[in-house]
């Protein structure tokens, strides 16, 4: 039997505040040639939950961004 790898990953520089997620889809794409599709459909879910939080998060910060904007400023022929 082969022995199993672990993924490493190295982080050099700055970090960003999204992930790139082109270089995400290529180490899963790397990750099922290398140890198997139910390591990398584990990590495919992962990324997908990330996703789906930030997107939650970024339209609940504009949705809460607009209300501050409508409140602050009176709509035009209000007057």
């Amino acid at each position: 039997m082969a022995k199993r790898r672990e993924i490493r990953i190295k982080v050099q520089g700055v970090r960003r505040p999204e992930p790139d997620t082109r270089k995400l889809a290529n180490a899963i794409v790397r990750l099922a040639v290398q140890q198997g599709t139910a390591e990398a459909q584990d990590l495919a879910d992962e990324l997908k939950v990330r996703d789906s939080e930030r997107s939650v998060a970024l339209k609940r910060a504009r949705s809460e961004e607009r209300r501050r904007s409508e409140r602050d400023e009176p709509r035009k022929g209000a007057a």
